[in-house]
């Protein structure tokens, strides 16, 4: 005799479908003194004849592998897709690895750059040298323009 959760197991569905089937009287089943359900074997297998073709995994389409050589060339494939996503994986962190040498040397380059310009509020450490003027200062051209005037007259 099995137990409720065994024949759902079994059938590879959940308990509820079995509890429906019973309580709709397509799978007989007798309870028990605790309350749960004995299901005999030859009648969940004579279920399974009939019904059979209406399960389907829950997370699945339905199909479950037929062979042990089906379920070793699928954890095969899952195996050989894992190493191509840790392939992708390391080729991502080698890249993410090159940016952040990249931000880093260009970092140092601007920072050397803005340390060699001198700040606005500063005054400059070396003086140009005084070039002499072409042009005399005010008083220099008032006289001179005061002796043009006198001499035109």
């Amino acid at each position: 005799m099995l137990t409720l959760g065994q024949a759902a197991r079994h059938c590879g569905v959940s308990k509820g479908t079995i509890s429906k089937a019973i309580a709709s009287g397509k799978l007989s089943a007798t309870r028990r003194e605790d309350g749960s359900w004995a299901i005999d074997g030859a009648e969940l297998a004579r279920y399974l004849d009939v019904n059979g073709h209406r399960f389907r995994t829950e997370t699945g389409s339905g199909e479950q592998p037929a062979t042990i050589a089906e379920l070793r060339a699928r954890a095969e494939l899952a195996e050989q897709r894992l190493g191509d996503l840790k392939a992708m994986l390391d080729d991502m962190r080698r890249q993410r690895d090159d940016a952040e040498r990249q931000r880093d040397k260009w970092e140092t380059v601007a920072t050397r750059l803005s340390l060699s310009a001198p700040k606005p509020d500063q005054q400059p450490t070396a003086t140009p040298p005084q070039q002499l003027s072409a042009v005399p200062d005010n008083t220099s051209r008032l006289r001179r323009a005061w002796r043009w005037m006198q001499a035109r007259g």
